[in-house]
C-alpha cells in the first residue's frame, strides 16, 4: 500500500549561493558523515549536495512531515548496485520510529540545466 508521495525541485545555483555564504555549515547539516566524505571527494560537489537535499526534502513530504529524531543528516542517500539512489535511516531514527523498517522507498532523481528534481514514493509492505 502506498504510504506517501513527495516531490521536490532545487535550483543548483541557490545551493551554490548558500554554500558560498556559509562554507561547510549547510553541507554538515544536510549530509550524513559518510555523505560528507563523498561530497568532499566529489568533483561534482554542488550537484551531489543538490541531489541529496532534493531527495531528503521529497522524503519529508512523502512522510507527511517531520518525525521523531529527524535531522537531515540522520538520513543517508546511498546508491544500489545499479547506481540508483536508496535511503538508509540512522539507528537513532529507526529506534524512535520502528515502523520505518516496514517501508520500501522508491526514489527518482533527475538533473537538467540548473535544476534537480526528485520524487519519493513510500510503500508500507
Amino acid at each position: 500500500m502506498i504510504k506517501g508521495i513527495g516531490i521536490d525541485i532545487v535550483s543548483i545555483d541557490r545551493i551554490k549561493e548558500v554554500i558560498n555564504r556559509g562554507g561547510d555549515r549547510f553541507p554538515s547539516r544536510i549530509l550524513s558523515e559518510k555523505e560528507m566524505g563523498e561530497y568532499s571527494e566529489s568533483g561534482k560537489s554542488i550537484l551531489y549536495i543538490s541531489g541529496r537535499f532534493s531527495i531528503k526534502e521529497a522524503l519529508i513530504k512523502a512522510m507527511g512531515g517531520y518525525w521523531k529524531g529527524f535531522r537531515f543528516n540522520t538520513i543517508e542517500v546511498l546508491e544500489n548496485l545499479k547506481g540508483a539512489p536508496t535511503i538508509r535511516f540512522s539507528e537513532e531514527v529507526l529506534i524512535l520510529n520502528p515502523h520505518f523498517k516496514n517501508y520500501k522507498i522508491h526514489i527518482s532523481l533527475s538533473h537538467d540545466g540548473n535544476m534537480v528534481v526528485s520524487q519519493v514514493v513510500i510503500e508500507d509492505v
